[in-house]
């Protein structure tokens, strides 16, 4: 715009000095003209640009969009597909769960449990599985769970017991019962695992099924997940579990040393991870026991690939 200013101002020096006003004028006319067609252009041209950014940006924040939105259906098919695969698997759970034959629990009321100063923190050592172990000897074990009244077992008591044999990896035999602990289930164990007193009034006691227990479990391996907490409350409660060799496998420390992709090494995380069951029948004795039985195949694979 400059370069047509300067451009009238010579042609009206010249026309001026030449004596040729109108051819001057003209001169100014036509240079006013072209300046305004320059300006035009450039706010055309700024506005054409304006219009293109404007365009690419809704272009990008559509895609942004549909990109969600493909997204976010993906993500719905998939929690929709783990649903009901988790669904599957708890409707398969509780069918192989109620099929497996059940031990008699022989019940001896003379019974007493035997006395102890203290309830141990920790019992015997915890075995790894690694790609050397002998898979055939993995397979056959007794997968156990309990639940209590508490967390410590020198003042709290089991309110529940199981005991699932496998052979080759197969669940084959149950031994579960409901125990009276002798005092009320406190609220805070009742919200855990849903037992009340009523369910446990007419139950034997601990005393009178441990020797029972023990003969069930004869000397397979024990399986379990947080295996040492039960551990310790059958110690308490005079199992002699520990007066034979075995090996004892802790799902709960052997999924740790896999350091699996999981908020949390819980059993009912894992069960949803390994698509083992839904955690409907979670916290009852039984239910647990096959978890953690299953469980423990499904870690061993991983293991020893």
């Amino acid at each position: 715009m400059a370069g047509v200013i300067i451009l009238i101002i010579i042609i009206l020096i010249i026309g001026i000095i030449a004596k040729a006003l109108p051819f001057a004028l003209a001169a100014l006319v036509i240079g006013v003209v072209a300046g305004l067609i320059v300006r035009k252009k450039k706010a055309d041209e700024k506005a054409r640009q304006e219009w293109e950014r404007k365009k690419e940006e809704d272009e990008r924040e559509l895609e942004r969009r549909k990109a969600k939105e493909e997204a976010d259906k993906r993500r719905k098919e998939q929690e929709e597909a783990a649903a009901r695969k988790i669904k599957e698997a708890g409707e398969k759970f509780d069918a192989l769960l109620s099929s497996i034959p059940a031990h008699e629990v022989v019940v001896d009321p003379e019974a007493k449990r035997k006395p102890l100063k203290d309830c141990k923190k920790f019992g015997p050592d915890m075995s790894n599985v690694t790609r050397s172990s002998n898979l055939s000897k993995l397979s056959d074990f007794v997968a156990i769970d309990t639940e209590t009244t508490g967390l410590h077992c020198s003042n709290n008591q089991i309110v529940e017991l199981t005991a699932i044999r496998f052979r080759e990896w197969e669940p084959v035999e149950i031994f579960t019962t409901l125990i009276n602990p002798g005092h009320p289930i406190p609220d805070e164990a009742y919200k855990i695992h849903g037992i009340a007193d009523e369910m446990v009034e007419e139950a034997p006691s601990i005393a009178s099924v441990i020797r029972g227990f023990d003969s069930f479990i004869g000397s397979d391996n024990l399986v379990g997940h947080n295996l040492p907490f039960d551990l310790g409350f059958l110690d308490y409660a005079g199992s002699d579990y520990f007066s034979v060799k075995r090996k004892y496998y802790d799902t709960l420390n052997l999924a740790k040393l896999l350091d699996l992709s999981v908020r949390d090494n819980k059993l009912t995380t894992l069960c949803e991870h390994f698509y083992i069951r839904d955690n409907s029948s979670a916290h009852r004795s039984a239910s647990d026991a096959l978890a953690a039985g299953l469980l423990f195949k499904k870690l061993v694979d991983l293991k020893t690939v």
